[in-house]
């Protein structure tokens, strides 16, 4: 487990920070959620963006990209796995009826920026190994 504390100061600050992000552009831009027929499930905060579609890309799409680094023979199928999985919570949004389309696309675009970040900034932390 010593051998990985960089990658898991990265990892928290990620999470963290997609928390931060997420919070804070609902705060700036406070979009009503829809009210196109009734909900599956209650939510109280703001519509835009989609936390649980930032939060998925940043944290399965660090977490994909930690385990692929140390395996990489299995490098496709982790990602492939990620990728799917964070599909089907952006759909899961839409379907319980708490987002837009444009929520869940700008959550998966902020994550990915967030995600690139993060892993440019364990790059540098630890460097290839």
């Amino acid at each position: 487990m010593r051998h990985y504390r960089q990658e898991a100061k990265i990892f928290a600050l990620a999470c963290l920070g997609a928390f931060i992000l997420n919070t804070g552009l609902k705060l700036v831009f406070t979009k009503p959620r829809p009210e196109l027929w009734h909900r599956l499930i209650k939510e109280t905060s703001y519509s835009f963006p989609s936390g649980h579609a930032l939060g998925s890309i940043v944290l399965y799409g660090l977490l994909a990209y930690l385990v692929a680094s140390h395996y990489p023979k299995f490098a496709k199928i982790i990602y492939t796995f990620a990728v799917i999985l964070i599909a089907i919570i952006g759909i899961s949004r839409l379907y319980l009826g708490v987002h837009w389309p444009t929520d869940i696309i700008a959550g998966y675009g902020v994550g990915f920026l967030w995600l690139m970040l993060s892993i440019t900034m364990l790059k540098l932390q630890v460097g290839d190994r």
